[in-house]
């Protein structure tokens, strides 16, 4: 057999980009009011979010900082409390995204606030190229 790129030896579909996510959590009873900032990792420029901000609202608010690029936002209420949970999907930026900060507590109102940050999944750009070896 003549070697040609029509005469496949070995296929398979990598998963190339690995999307970071990053959850901010607002958890309060049902006095909690108020609003909070966030930025992008060490970057002065700041966002003020409501704490009852919508998912459309809050996606264009965050891609109005520099460096965050496109993202996707869902919201999710929490059951049998108050507040909820942003889940912010990186699309454009790839690889290991700086983690979004808050600036703290001063700013929401009501009985035992907390906000939290965490990243879900970790960006990954993955492998640039494939090699195939032991090919006669």
């Amino acid at each position: 057999m003549q070697p040609s790129f029509s005469n496949i030896v070995y296929s398979t579909d990598l998963k190339i980009v690995e999307h970071e996510v990053q959850e901010i959590e607002l958890l309060g009873e049902n006095d909690l009011g108020g609003t909070f900032e966030l930025s992008l990792g060490t970057s002065s420029d700041k966002v003020i979010f409501n704490f009852d901000e919508s998912a459309v609202d809050f996606t264009t608010k965050l891609q109005s900082l520099p460096l965050i690029g496109s993202v996707n936002v869902d919201k999710a209420q929490l059951p049998n409390t108050y507040g909820c949970i942003w889940t912010v999907t990186f699309l454009s930026n790839l690889g290991d995204i700086p983690h979004l900060q808050h600036n703290g507590l001063l700013n929401l109102r009501g009985t035992n606030v907390s906000l939290s940050i965490a990243e879900k999944t970790k960006g990954n750009i993955g492998p640039q190229h494939v090699i195939v070896s032991n090919l006669e």
